[in-house]
């Protein structure tokens, strides 16, 4: 994908996030752990926009990611997307999904690509499973049109931060008996977030996404 349609990333201020994809971000869970007791889910504290775009490579600007499809050839792209997620039982695993599509050589390979993209790096809240509501913004993004997912993957972020600090509140009171760990948002972001900022604690004297 990458010598094909770098430029489109870049036009589309996604290049340096999807490059960011393949890293190998060792998970620390109980630093996190520590830093969700610290996080105010009322103030929303710590982490900001600036943050997600500068050390995830997103764009803030842009289409919001409810984004619609207007033209009728994006029209025809999302029906054929539609159909080949309807055509696995109404679950297209991540594995199956790129199967269908790598070096077929089919017109909306790309659109399927980034689909898959944000399905399992931005917004898996359902594990190893394509997204149909990924589908408007991957044919956007391949056309060359800028999203504001900034905005969107922090509060997914949240989101998960406010459910994770929720269990452990259950366990410290008796109620529950663990704390959920499996949620399934970009929460590398947080502990690079912390990484960069308490140099106590960072694995490294360096900073940024790609040297964590």
């Amino acid at each position: 994908m990458k010598p094909t349609h770098s430029l489109v990333w870049e036009t589309t201020g996604i290049h340096d996030a999807i490059i960011d994809s393949g890293l190998k971000i060792p998970k620390n869970e109980r630093l996190l752990l520590w830093f969700d007791e610290k996080w105010s889910p009322k103030t929303n504290t710590f982490v900001t926009l600036e943050d997600i775009m500068v050390l995830g490579g997103f764009s803030v600007l842009g289409a919001p990611v409810t984004c619609q499809v207007e033209s009728p050839e994006d029209h025809a792209a999302l029906d054929e997307l539609v159909h080949v997620f309807r055509s696995r039982s109404k679950k297209a695993s991540l594995s199956a999904w790129m199967n269908i599509f790598k070096g077929t050589q089919n017109a909306l390979e790309h659109e399927a690509f980034l689909a898959f993209w944000l399905s399992k790096y931005l917004f898996a809240y359902v594990k190893d499973t394509v997204l149909p509501e990924t589908f408007r913004m991957a044919i956007l993004l391949a056309k060359g049109r800028r999203i504001a997912l900034t905005p969107a993957i922090l509060a997914t972020l949240y989101q998960d931060l406010h459910f994770l600090q929720d269990a452990i509140i259950d366990v410290m009171q008796g109620v529950g008996s663990y704390v959920v760990k499996g949620v399934f948002s970009t929460m590398y972001y947080a502990q690079a977030w912390i990484w960069e900022r308490f140099s106590n604690v960072s694995p490294t004297g360096e900073t940024r996404l790609a040297r964590w």
